[in-house]
């Protein structure tokens, strides 16, 4: 295996493919905003399907560019059939063991001495169905087919987050399935730090190998960067990713990924977790396809770059010409060094 290291200038990086921070994005306004904080308690599975058919039809209405394709038979077809196959692989998809799983979990999150007990059993209870609802629609493969482009719906929401004028999109249905979603990876600001707190009274001081060992997760990602973007990544810049970030920790299902890139852009993603990340989870238990073991990050995750390369190497009996990024996730995306930062480049 040979491997040649590249260095980078921000003089490679072209200007036109700068992105508003995530304080100026369109995305932050509709988190933040009435849409966006919706209270969970009003959550149901009605809400759910009824803001998915919204985010859909606009998705589709942005993708047509014409209200007159729109309303054609065959796009409306496309939506029906897509809806169908989604609401079939998920209520297939649920069983008893997995609500109740998802429920421990968010009672556990939501716990409050100010809060009635069993009001906020009813609310966590509504609130895991749609969370996992939302899980498995993010991991499922089932796509809307609009002409010759399919689109699972992680696609759909991915393009969706990287545009910077879809208020539409936002408006109708897209933010409520992002914070759906995020609801399952984003951890509690005190549980974790109390957590700790408790393992280090009961286990004593573990040596510095140990907590080495314990603080660096090792996750990848395949896919493609083109060269003219790639000096974005420059070691040492701290920046946020504005879509949710799938990874999984078996390298072979990274290099899979990228290899069915056809580019000679080929990229794997090396990203390293500290313990006690607080915006990161592995979705196995809950997703339609648990044999990727897909770890995920929500949009605009903070992320630092170590280092950014080339190497050849073999995989499945062929040479791959990759580009191997390395990151760091920040374990806190409300952190200091985690604002104000460059938003990675669309590609």
């Amino acid at each position: 295996m040979s491997q040649c290291r590249l260095f980078f200038d921000e003089s490679q990086y072209a200007t036109v493919m700068q992105r508003k921070t995530f304080e100026e994005s369109e995305f932050k306004k509709a988190h933040d905003g009435p849409i966006g904080m919706l209270p969970w308690s009003s959550l149901h599975e009605g809400f759910f399907w009824r803001k998915l058919q919204e985010f859909v039809e606009a998705f589709v209405k942005q993708q047509c560019g014409s209200v007159d394709i729109f309303n054609s038979d065959k796009y409306q077809h496309a939506i029906s059939y897509y809806m169908k196959s989604i609401n079939d692989a998920l209520v297939n998809h649920r069983t008893q063991k997995l609500t109740e799983a998802i429920l421990q979990q968010l009672k556990r999150q939501s716990q409050s001495p100010s809060q009635d007990g069993m009001q906020a059993a009813q609310e966590s209870n509504v609130v895991s169905r749609v969370a996992a609802m939302a899980i498995q629609l993010w991991s499922s493969d089932i796509a809307l087919e609009l002409g010759n482009e399919r689109f699972s719906f992680f696609k759909m929401l991915n393009r969706f987050t990287l545009s910077e004028d879809s208020k539409e999109l936002f408006e109708c249905g897209g933010i409520n399935l992002i914070k759906a979603i995020k609801r399952n990876i984003v951890t509690d600001r005190v549980q974790p730090a109390m957590l700790r707190e408790e393992d280090d009274g009961k286990k004593g001081k573990k040596s510095e190998k140990e907590e080495e060992e314990k603080a660096i997760k090792l996750f990848f990602r395949g896919g493609s960067v083109p060269f003219e973007m790639a000096g974005f990544f420059i070691p040492g810049k701290v920046f946020r990713f504005p879509v949710f970030l799938a990874s999984s920790c078996k390298k072979e299902v990274a290099l899979d990924f990228a290899l069915k890139v056809d580019t000679q852009e080929r990229t794997l993603w090396k990203i390293s977790s500290p313990d006690g990340c607080m915006h990161f989870k592995a979705l196995q238990e809950n997703a339609l396809l648990p044999h990727e073991e897909e770890f995920l990050f929500p949009p605009y995750s903070a992320f630092r770059v170590k280092s950014n390369r080339r190497e050849t190497i073999q995989h499945s009996s062929k040479i791959m010409h990759l580009r191997i990024i390395c990151l760091e996730a920040l374990a806190d995306n409300t952190a200091p060094d985690a604002q104000n930062v460059p938003t990675a480049p669309r590609y």
